[in-house]
C-alpha cells in the first residue's frame, strides 16, 4: 500500500495519498474506507459481521487486526475463515496486481 512505500522510500510512490484522494492509503483504508473498492468491501463485511454476531463479538468488526491476524476470542475456525475472507477480498480487489 501507498503508505508502505512511501514510509520506506520507494521512488515510485511520492505521496502516501490514495489514489481515490480521501486520505492516506493504509490497510485501514484499503479495508475500510477507500471508495474505490467498496463494491468488494459489501460481501466481506457482511461476512464478517454474521461470524461476530455468531461469537458475541460485533465490536471487532472494525478492528484490522482481526483481518490481518484473527483474534483470541474467535475459534481457529472462525479466525481461518475471517482471514480467508480477508484474502479473497485482496484478490477481487486486484488492488496488488498493477
Amino acid at each position: 500500500l501507498r503508505s508502505h512505500k512511501y514510509r520506506h522510500g520507494f521512488l515510485d510512490t511520492p505521496t502516501d495519498i490514495c489514489r481515490c484522494l480521501q486520505g492516506i492509503e493504509d490497510i485501514k483504508h484499503f479495508l475500510f474506507e477507500c471508495h474505490h473498492f467498496a463494491n468488494y468491501r459489501v460481501s466481506l463485511a457482511v461476512d464478517v459481521t454474521n461470524i461476530l454476531l455468531r461469537n458475541n463479538h460485533l465490536e471487532l468488526v472494525n478492528d484490522v487486526e482481526l483481518y490481518l491476524y484473527g483474534n483470541p476470542l474467535i475459534s481457529s475456525i472462525e479466525n481461518k475463515l475471517i482471514l480467508s475472507l480477508t484474502i479473497q477480498y485482496i484478490k477481487n480487489t486486484q488492488r496488488f496486481s498493477h
